[in-house]
């Protein structure tokens, strides 16, 4: 019984540190979403001075 109740925690374990994982990828993806939308309005900037 005592190796069962082992197992389940380390599974909980695993779930949080995936779930962790996917957070961290998120935010990447979003940082990465930030920074083109800034060089967008850069050249949108760059465009309009050149009009």
């Amino acid at each position: 019984l005592l190796d069962l109740i082992d197992s389940i925690e380390d599974e909980d374990e695993s779930e949080v540190s995936i779930v962790n994982k996917m957070k961290v990828s998120v935010s990447i993806v979003d940082r990465l979403k930030v920074d083109i939308v800034n060089k967008m309005k850069v050249r949108m900037n760059v465009v309009d001075e050149m009009k």
